[in-house]
């Protein structure tokens, strides 16, 4: 980059967001229209003006857990800007990671596991994760994900952490149990796993409705076949996985046609999934209606087939 920008890009990996909108406002004056100086300047002022009050909360829990408020406010505003993946966001975010991390790790030395709600645990565990130091945020997960209710959301990023420390077969198998549980909890920001991020592009690239594309991932996944593992799949598994399907079926035939779609998916992911784990020669009846019901909604799918 031009100029001082890696300046202003040091100053922001240091948390100076002052001095960082102070040189970007400098390069403003001398391109106006230069979008990525625009970027760097509300980035940087974004920061910058959330300084004071950061200061004036305690260390430890208080600010960690306000650092990590800020930053969903800051990715959700900064997605619909649609500033670029660029060296000066990604700067930015690794700053904010780094000091949440900094700030629970020092509540929990103080307090331990009970000094800390689910919400700062997780979001302790997703620093790490996004940090890429699976290990500690395996850690943190397997001991919260115990007691919660919301076993899909952190099934989603366990097998992302099982994946990120080469247990493939677990994270294959515990991501697609996830997306059959619902598929509405994965979080993309946390998605490391090349193959899925392939698959979340091509399902971007496509003209399905906003709402059915999180159900349409794990559909194009199962086609692409990147879910297939060694895992067992147990007997219960499939009588579980024909019933949410055989549910689903009759749901799609009574439903308005938005909806109808939305369960589409759902049902096909639970036949794919029957179809790539369990054989026709041992489950013949199965089998059979499994696939009479992935071509149910295939037809209501039309067009938004995925092959």
């Amino acid at each position: 980059m031009p100029g001082n920008a890696e300046e202003a890009i040091f100053f922001l990996r240091d948390g100076e967001f002052e001095k960082s909108k102070t040189i970007f406002s400098l390069l403003l004056d001398g391109a106006p229209q230069e979008e990525t100086w625009k970027a760097g300047y509300y980035i940087s002022s974004f920061w910058d003006n959330k300084v004071d009050h950061l200061l004036s909360l305690r260390e430890g829990k208080d600010r960690g857990k306000a650092l990590l408020s800020y930053l969903e406010q800051f990715e959700i505003e900064v997605a619909s800007r649609k500033f670029p993946n660029d060296s000066i966001l990604l700067t930015t975010v690794q700053c904010v990671l780094e000091e949440s991390i900094h700030h629970l790790r020092m509540s929990f030395r103080m307090e331990g596991w009970n000094g800390l709600d689910p919400f700062s645990l997780k979001g302790l565990a997703i620093c790490h994760l996004r940090l890429g130091e699976f290990p500690l945020a395996l850690e943190i997960l397997d001991s919260i994900s115990r007691t919660s209710l919301q076993s899909s959301e952190y099934g989603f990023l366990i097998a992302e952490c099982y994946l990120g420390t080469g247990l493939q077969d677990d994270g294959k198998d515990l991501y697609l149990r996830s997306f059959l549980d619902d598929p509405l909890r994965f979080n993309r920001q946390c998605n490391f796993w090349l193959e899925l991020q392939e698959v979340c592009r091509e399902i971007d690239a496509t003209t399905i409705d906003l709402e059915s594309k999180p159900f349409a991932i794990p559909v194009l996944g199962l086609r692409r076949g990147i879910f297939r593992n060694l895992k067992n799949k147990k007997k219960q598994d499939l009588e579980s996985w024909m019933d949410q399907m055989i549910r689903l079926n009759h749901f799609q035939n009574t439903q308005s046609a938005k909806f109808q779609k939305k369960t589409a998916w759902r049902t096909q992911a639970f036949a794919l999934s029957i179809l790539e784990n369990f054989s026709e020669r041992d489950y013949p009846s199965e089998i059979n209606r499994t696939k009479k019901f992935l071509e149910e909604s295939n037809t209501v799918l039309n067009g938004e087939i995925l092959q």
